[in-house]
């Protein structure tokens, strides 16, 4: 146990000390702007400063419709490819035609990834770019404290009003002079928010107590999440926004603008998240009635393009206040209004000038910021904030002198604040490589411990190479700690590369000798294999494809297990050398161990049978029990079950070729489930269930009807599937069905789920230990209980003494176990089953079948890792059958539909039983773990069953019935040989470890060399998290799984010291 929290521990290091030097967060300067300071001193006559502007506006709507896409605001008559969601919503070109682009204008709106809802409200108001690491605010949206526009306009004396998504609640809490929020997490609920924010927009755009108004619409956001842009909903959700924008429009005075926008777009799957182009391509549209825009010119792109920070210091021009301290973005020179009362001549003049200034204010905003970030973080390049304070010095004595060559001015001022936008982009991209290469050197180490449970031979060159390694680096990380010198610590490291290579090169002698024992089939291939999985994260193209990647992986050791069982039986292995210590050890007291168990004790699986018809039954054994034929046909089983499972995989954004949006229209119930894959799936958990129920009965574990966990599984487990299945039939129901319904018909079904798993849970844990005890009566009938009737025992007494002269009667003094040869497996079974149930509710009507064919390949891995581990004569477990183990694990996550992206989290999951608003985020961020990591967590739970499986011989509905009682008491090693059982246990988790370790060791090395690269953040970092979350989830669930074997060992124990006592 200290050696799991040892390697647990240096894990966990590992990947902070890494993740500290790959995702820096941002530093935020808690300084703000001065409320409006005379920002244009050019031309004080006629704007002496931003509050008396003659050219703003005096109230401002901001209408966001969540996952706008561009393409679904622009309108197009000549579209060579019509889509359903196309030419929605003409309202916008229907004002450009009829007032022209000086009144109301469209825009791409580019958005900034990650493309979150928090991040893009943040990057929205306070025009800073968020890190990627403020990704994992998303779940608890914390307030915004940085300088923003809402704080500016309160400053300034202005109200705000807001209606919909409640997000804005927490972000800024108590700046509202009125709020109507609305509970946005619900994806399923197209219409609650937006219902809410028609029923309050029109009347308060009458009153005049605002002087800003957001509307946050969110129907389209969940539309897209729930069904797709090509459901039908979509058009019906986006005709809807069409009319509410229509009367905005027309609702509007003279001195309101009103800017129609976009926080990201969907994917073609309706995700968001990450920066493919149809996530950050979002609609930005501006209309005024009488406070003309820019004329436009006959050159103009026809889809211009801002970016979306831009829009802040535009609606600080526009509205009077100052531009937030932090804002990066540059003035939509296009937005500013054109001014009346000159003539064309004077007017191009003042047209210009007021351009410069509105630039120039904004140049001195963005210098004043990035001059106080090198201030205090001392992080920006030398060389390039040299160079921009050199042209911002200039540009300022430009401005003072400025003349007839505005434009050039305007040119250069928007040049610098892009250029120091830019700056500060690859800034917060900045790495601590020292962190980074510690936290992989960990992990390579770790790797290292794991080899050792492959070959002895590794654990002498560990404790050669690396031990070495990690003793000089601490040193030398130490000593530099205490005299503060980085100089001594760079000759410290150098030194310890040095003596780490030399080390590397006495250790290939022996890597070499322990390389020529390995078999080719059995450790080289698969680890050649494992080798290839973990470099291929290195290219993003295979990553992209990585579902593809670990089904080829999975098939291709599938049949190399195939193969090395029947290239015949290997004369040693490199398992027999760890065991050699063990197993004369082992033999020596084999007999001797048998004695601890209680005497006259017999156990069997189920009721016995005539001696003499069992004899003759299994005279011949059956085709089927012939190793290499049952071998041949699980190995087909499990290629099948693999290939099927990829049919439940989600398509991510960038695998245009396995998406069909017409392929599934037909199947659709009018909720945007599959109606075949639902009842698939009820079919298939009923299965699961039964089979695994079956399992347990067949072995004995269930036959005490007085055993309350006995009872709870055989009754809690048939109701919670059904309960199960209830729910998804409800999810079929349209809308205005449920609408009919109680809110609690939908809700109570999983909580009555969560209910029965968890009374299993606690009766398990109480006692994990499934067996039945019938004691004889005296006259050759085993029973329950000894109370017994006269009638009862008469009779028996007379069926005595008729065969008391019978030589073939059998002493049945003894009492009866059933179920004891496979105790800890039905403990195992029976919580898989519990996971099993829960993760199918989790996953929901469409991806559950996928549960059910990992069940059967998993199986038939077992089935393969025992005919192995028979021909290898061998209790420890290959590590062919581990990397078999992990890569399934690893594929079957991409067959229950997720995918290393953002956009691809099933956020679905928080709401299984719920509805509405969560008063905490615990409960949701829980739900929606279990659901992306779920395989993970089964592979870790169900991996003792490699080790119990083949020693138990659970293949005994396969297996010759005539074997010996001895050869039926191998899952006692609690009672016989603890010691001997968890050091095969610890040595199977040792291998489990270093495969999810080779899996982050490739990850860290991928993002470590592509840092820069131009998909780091769409592609390897999330990769790199994923992964990195993965290894934690599978940390925690072994140490789960290592307490459960414990626990079930003492009560184990406990049993046994019952049942002495009894038998006394």
């Amino acid at each position: 146990m200290n050696s799991l929290f040892l390697n647990c521990l240096i894990l966990s290091i590992s990947l902070a000390l890494f993740t500290r030097g790959f995702l820096l967060m941002r530093l935020e300067i808690d300084r703000k702007t001065p409320s409006c300071q005379s920002d244009f001193p050019s031309i004080e006559d006629d704007i002496s400063s931003c509050q008396n502007s003659h050219f703003k506006f005096k109230k401002l709507v901001v209408m966001i419709i969540d996952a706008l896409r561009y393409d679904f605001a622009s309108f197009d008559e000549d579209r060579a490819m019509q889509m359903i969601f196309h030419n929605k919503m003409p309202i916008f070109n229907d004002l450009m035609k009829k007032e022209g682009c000086e009144n109301a204008r469209l825009w791409r709106f580019w958005a900034d990834a990650p493309t979150t809802t928090m991040q893009r409200i943040k990057g929205l108001t306070t025009g800073s770019l968020p890190t990627f690491i403020d990704l994992s605010k998303n779940f608890a949206s914390s307030e915004i404290t940085e300088d923003n526009i809402l704080d500016q306009f309160i400053a300034s004396g202005k109200n705000i009003t807001f209606m919909g998504d409640d997000t804005w609640m927490n972000l800024f809490p108590g700046r509202f002079n009125k709020a109507f929020p609305y509970p946005s997490f619900d994806v399923k609920d197209l219409h609650l928010v937006d219902n809410g924010v028609i029923k309050h927009l029109l009347p308060e755009l009458g009153n005049n107590d605002w002087q800003l108004l957001i509307a946050h619409f969110l129907g389209v956001d969940h539309c897209g999440h729930r069904y797709g842009p090509f459901h039908p909903e979509m058009p019906l959700k986006l005709q809807q926004m069409n009319g509410i924008v229509q009367g905005v429009a027309e609702s509007i005075d003279n001195e309101t603008l009103l800017l129609v926008m976009g926080d990201h777009g969907m994917t073609h799957t309706g995700d968001h998240g990450g920066e493919t182009f149809n996530e950050v391509n979002a609609a930005l549209f501006a209309y005024n009635r009488a406070n003309k825009f820019h004329r436009c010119k006959s050159d103009e792109s026809k889809d211009p393009l801002v970016n979306q920070v831009d829009i802040v210091p535009t609606i600080s021009f526009l509205l009077g206040t100052a531009i937030p301290f932090a804002n990066l973005g540059v003035a939509i020179s296009d937005m500013m209004p054109e001014q009346s009362g000159y003539n064309e001549q004077e007017h191009d003049s003042i047209k210009h000038l007021m351009t410069s200034d509105v630039l120039f204010s904004n140049a001195k905003q963005v210098y004043t910021y990035i001059n106080s970030y090198q201030d205090i973080s001392k992080s920006l390049p030398a060389a390039t904030y040299q160079n921009l304070t050199k042209v911002y010095k200039e540009l300022e004595k430009l401005f003072k002198e400025q003349n007839e060559n505005s434009d050039t001015l305007q040119q250069q001022l928007v040049e610098f604040i892009k250029s120091a936008r830019q700056m500060c982009r690859e800034v917060w991209a900045k790495f601590d490589i020292f962190s980074m290469i510690i936290g992989l050197t960990l992990s390579v180490i770790l790797i290292a411990i794991s080899l050792h449970s492959i070959d002895p031979i590794f654990g002498l060159v560990y404790q050669m190479v690396f031990k070495t390694l990690l003793v000089l680096m601490g040193v030398s990380i130490f000593i530099s700690i205490i005299i503060k010198s980085n100089l001594f610590l760079a000759f410290s490291l150098l030194f310890s590369g040095v003596m780490f290579v030399s080390t590397c090169v006495i250790g290939l002698k022996y890597v070499w000798e322990a390389i020529g024992r390995m078999k080719i089939l059995d450790e080289i291939f698969p680890t050649i294999l494992l080798i290839m999985y973990s470099v291929s994260f290195t290219t993003n193209s295979f990553i992209l494809n990585e579902d593809i990647t670990t089904l080829y992986l999975v098939l291709s050791l599938i049949i190399c297990i195939t193969a090395s069982v029947f290239y015949g039986k290997s004369s040693s292995s490199n398992s027999n050398i760890a065991e050699n210590s063990n197993n004369s050890h082992s033999a020596n007291e084999s007999n001797s161990e048998i004695n601890k168990f209680p005497p006259k004790l017999v156990h069997r699986r189920r009721q016995a049978k005539n001696h003499s018809q069992d004899k003759s039954a299994h005279e011949k054994t059956p085709l089927l029990r012939q190793n290499h034929i049952l071998l041949l046909l699980i190995s087909l089983a499990a290629l099948l079950s693999s290939r099927l499972a990829l049919y439940f995989r989600y398509c991510r954004a960038e695998q245009f070729w396995c998406f069909n949006d017409e392929s599934t229209e037909d199947n659709q119930s009018s909720t945007g489930y599959n109606i075949p894959r639902v009842l698939l799936s009820c079919f298939s958990l009923i299965a699961s269930v039964w089979i695994l129920l079956w399992h347990l009965r067949k072995g004995g574990n269930l036959k005490n009807t007085a055993a309350m966990n006995g009872f709870v599984c055989r009754k809690n487990f048939p109701m919670a599937t059904g309960f199960v299945i209830l729910s998804w039939i409800l999810l079929l129901v349209p809308p205005k069905g449920l609408a009919v319904l109680p809110s609690w018909c939908v809700t109570y079904s999983p909580r009555i789920v969560y209910l029965l798993l968890a009374i299993f849970f606690i009766f398990h844990w109480v006692n994990p230990v499934y067996t039945t005890i019938l004691y004889p009566d005296g006259f050759g009938n085993y029973v329950e209980s000894h109370i017994k009737t006269t009638i009862t025992q008469i009779y028996n007494e007379l069926k005595s003494k008729l065969n008391k002269n019978n030589k073939e009667s059998v002493d049945n003094s003894a009492p009866v176990v059933f179920g004891l040869y496979t105790v800890i497996t039905a403990s195992t079974v029976s919580v898989l089953l519990c996971l099993i149930i829960l993760f199918s509710m989790l996953l929901g009507p469409e991806k559950a079948t996928s549960l059910s064919l990992w069940l059967i390949c998993s199986v038939c891995a077992l089935e393969m890792n025992s005919i192995s581990m028979q021909q290898r004569g061998s209790s420890y477990v290959p590590w062919s059958s581990v990397i078999l183990w992990g890569m399934i694990s690893s594929f079957w996550w991409f067959a229950t539909g997720h995918q290393a992206s953002i956009s691809s989290i099933q956020w679905d999951a928080a709401f299984v039983g719920f509805q509405g608003s969560h008063a905490t985020n615990i409960i949701p961020g829980l739900l929606v773990l279990l659901n992306t990591f779920c395989m993970q967590i089964l592979s870790t739970v169900s991996l003792p069953l490699l080790m119990l499986w083949p020693q138990t011989k659970s293949r005994w509905y396969f297996n010759n019935e005539e074997q010996n009682e001895e050869e039926f008491t191998s899952e006692l090693f609690f009672y016989k040989d603890q010691e001997r059982f968890f050091n095969v246990f610890k040595d199977l988790l040792s291998k489990y470890f270093g495969f999810y370790i080779a899996k982050i060791v490739g990850c860290m090395v991928c993002t470590c060399l592509h840092r820069r690269h131009l998909m780091v953040w769409w592609i390897f970092a999330p990769r790199y998290m994923f992964e990195g979350v993965s290894l934690i989830i599978v940390m925690l669930s072994s140490i789960f799984t290592y307490a459960h074997m414990h626990n079930t060992g003492n009560k184990l124990a406990k049993w046994f010291r019952s049942v002495e006592e009894t038998l006394e």
